[in-house]
């Protein structure tokens, strides 16, 4: 028995299945919604040891959306040439609810272009997907560590 070997044709349509179906499997990129910056907002900073001292600020807060938490927050690079440095500290960062440390990426936090604008831009909010009923305690934010080499 002489099997038909597959055409070019044939290739190209698997190959288009797979690039189909691989990304309907992929999780959409979570939804940000914005909310205004106001006096429940909490000053934080990223500081480094030694001469840079504080390389970015940033307000921030979490609230109840659709009953799940989300953390919202607007900041400011202050060393552009640690920029790239801190904005991994930011995707590395975790949030501590209930006692339990939670990865949670925070660079989508809106960029301000000065530290008195941080106060009247919008906020960037991103859901946890945590139900608020589980979050009880506060609600902490942390980075971790990085090195910095001249």
């Amino acid at each position: 028995m002489r099997m038909k070997l597959p055409t070019k044709t044939h290739f190209i349509q698997l190959i288009l299945a797979m690039v189909l179906l691989g990304t309907a499997a992929l999780p959409s990129k979570a939804q940000t919604f914005e909310v205004n910056v106001d006096g429940s907002f909490v000053d934080g900073d990223i500081r480094f040891t030694g001469e840079l001292g504080i390389v970015y600020t940033f307000l921030w807060r979490a609230i109840a959306q659709s009953g799940e938490l989300a953390i919202c927050g607007v900041g400011r690079f202050t060393s552009p040439r640690l920029r790239t440095t801190v904005r991994g500290m930011l995707r590395d960062a975790s949030i501590n609810v209930s006692g339990l440390d939670i990865p949670f990426d925070v660079s989508y936090f809106t960029s301000a272009r000065t530290v008195q604008s941080m106060r009247s831009e919008p906020a960037t909010c991103r859901s946890t997907g945590i139900p608020v009923s589980q979050a009880s305690g506060g609600v902490y934010l942390s980075f971790g560590q990085a090195i910095w080499r001249n």
